[in-house]
């Protein structure tokens, strides 16, 4: 009989072990994967400035100076990748790759009036 209590005691701890390690294991996938959608979004908005600023320069005059626009950038992470963001991110993103490829001698750019969050 106190063998059977021991067992049956035994049994329910390891139930209550193994069920709480699933909830935890559930909670830490779902994190996982809001971190993994974040950093997925930031590449793209990152690559859609890329890819502004190399078309502009693809059809740009080596005369005129190549405006690049915060709201292309918008535009076309939404047609590349369905990614709808707010302007100042927008413009964080272009700022960054701006400064990447060097275009303060051939490009102009309105990301860097963009100062408050708006």
């Amino acid at each position: 009989m106190a063998v059977g209590v021991v067992v049956a005691g035994f049994v329910l701890g390891t139930a209550v072990c193994v069920w709480a390690s699933r909830r935890i294991l559930r909670a830490r996938k779902r994190s996982a994967g809001r971190d993994r959608a974040a950093r997925q979004a930031e590449a793209q908005l990152r690559l859609a400035a890329d890819m502004v600023i190399a078309e502009r320069r693809r059809t740009g005059s080596a005369l005129v100076r190549i405006p690049i626009l915060v709201s292309d950038v918008q535009a076309k992470a939404y047609d590349h990748f369905r990614l709808t963001v707010p302007r100042w991110r927008a413009a964080e993103a272009l700022r960054e790759s701006y400064e990447r490829w060097s275009c303060r001698f051939d490009c102009t750019t309105d990301a860097y009036d963009l100062s408050d969050r708006a």
